[in-house]
């Protein structure tokens, strides 16, 4: 059977909450910094067009129009920023789209979250088991979607960069894990990808 055969119950709890935690963001407008990355970024407003200078540029420079050195070393992350001129280009200025993708990210999140927890909790993979609720890679990862501190990352829609860099990061490990088990190497190449794009985010 499948991962998300044995762990349908874990998964769907995880999924429920997170999205009940925050589907009320969907309702929510731009706000903060999404100005800076979004509503008054030129490169972000070009849409697709946009994403050769989004690469090319500094983050800020799209909101600037020059470099701006207002933190130590500038900011890159092009990748958060090339997924909103590709939402300009499909579906123009429309914040709620935003901040769905976000949640829908979250869910992601906690989904690969549990699977990375079994890896490190192998007692645990036992989804069968009628204490699963009680397993530390579920209750972690329950803890982790109710937090609160993640209320900016999935609120704000600028917040996915965070996002992406938690799933570059845990998608690295995961693939790292495979690689342990399976010994492929193409493990490790899916691994240095996932790390890879969680630095460009």
């Amino acid at each position: 059977m499948s991962f998300f055969q044995d762990h349908w119950r874990q998964l769907s709890v995880i999924s429920i909450l997170a999205f009940g935690l925050y589907v009320e963001s969907v309702r929510f407008n731009y706000v903060l910094d999404d100005s800076i990355l979004i509503v008054e970024n030129k490169f972000t407003q070009k849409g697709i067009k946009g994403i050769g200078d989004i690469f090319r540029y500094e983050s800020f420079r799209g909101y600037f129009g020059e470099q701006k050195d207002l933190v130590e070393g500038g900011r890159y992350r092009p990748l958060t920023i090339a997924t909103f001129a590709l939402e300009k280009s499909i579906t123009g200025d429309k914040p709620s789209v935003s901040h769905l993708i976000n949640v829908l990210f979250y869910i992601f999140t906690g989904i690969l979250l549990y699977r990375v927890l079994l890896f490190m909790f192998p007692r645990a993979r036992s989804a069968l088991s009628e204490s699963w609720f009680f397993s530390v890679p579920f209750v972690a990862t329950v803890l982790f979607i109710v937090h609160p501190l993640h209320i900016e990352v999935v609120g704000n829609v600028k917040g996915r960069d965070e996002l992406f860099a938690f799933l570059g990061e845990i998608g690295g490990l995961y693939f790292t894990f495979k690689y342990l088990e399976q010994k492929k190497l193409k493990q490790l190449v899916y691994s240095f990808l996932c790390f890879f794009i969680g630095i460009l985010s």
